[in-house]
């Protein structure tokens, strides 16, 4: 499998820095030791010693261990075994219809007109080639093995996604500023997360969320709620990560 480079966590030019003021605002793209995220903000004090951040988290998900895609192929084959038939009448109605505007192909086709990049061109004639593979079978048999081989593909791809939040924060120390959120929701749950400016060097901050207390007994979605598992965001963090992802797509 072919290893890509990925530097998705990129830090602002030097020069772009420098023009930065630092404290609260100069947090972007902050890179994580716990997962593969970095975390921006945007703060404004609100008062003395008060502070109201807006983060974007960017997140990218990797492709399961090769332990875990035996498993869901071993699954894969269970499924279409007992759904057959039904896996065969969806897939003829989806291939009798490509000359239609509203049809798999149709879509396809538009995708690779209004798609200008390579790398998004190349993404789209696979696409094409694994329908016209799947259409072009004459047995049952035929299409599960094309239908397996492009859930296949489909877990080889790395997912981007980004989620927005807002906290309001308190300075507690000279470098501390510290947000509690909650309780909130059916769990009651806490949260709390701190930015840490380092003492040296106010352009070097660390975030740090951590998931405090929560009523587990409230209801089945709760018991299985992790507390006191911090996660944290620091210029410490690599910032670049080896993957094995074979494309990526933007979105859960």
């Amino acid at each position: 499998m072919r290893l890509v480079l990925l530097c998705i966590l990129l830090a602002l030019p030097a020069a772009s820095r420098a023009k930065q003021p630092c404290g609260l605002d100069s947090m972007a793209l902050i890179p994580s030791f716990t997962d593969n995220s970095a975390l921006s903000a945007e703060c404004r004090l609100t008062g003395d010693g008060q502070a109201h951040c807006r983060f974007v988290e960017v997140t990218l998900r990797q492709i399961p261990s090769e332990q875990d895609l035996d498993k869901a192929r071993r699954d894969d084959l269970t499924a279409s075994r007992d759904a057959g038939p039904r896996m065969w009448a969806e897939a003829r109605r989806a291939c009798d219809s490509k000359k239609k505007k509203d049809s798999p192909r149709a879509w396809l086709d538009t995708a690779l007109a209004n798609n200008k990049t390579p790398e998004k061109q190349r993404a789209v004639r696979r696409s094409i080639t694994n329908l016209d593979a799947l259409c072009a079978c004459k047995t049952e048999q035929c299409m599960k093995d094309e239908l397996l081989r492009a859930e296949d593909e489909e877990r080889k791809t790395c997912k981007v996604w980004s989620q927005t939040f807002e906290l309001d924060f308190k300075k507690t120390g000279p470098s501390r500023w510290v947000s509690t959120d909650g309780p909130k929701g059916t769990c009651d749950v806490v949260e709390v997360t701190s930015i840490d400016l380092d003492d040296q060097n106010s352009c070097l901050p660390t975030v740090t969320w951590v998931r405090a207390s929560a009523n587990t007994n409230a209801g089945p979605l709760c018991k299985g709620l992790q507390l006191n598992v911090p996660s944290v965001w620091s210029w410490r963090a690599g910032r670049k990560m080896l993957t094995s992802c074979e494309s990526l797509e933007f979105g859960l």
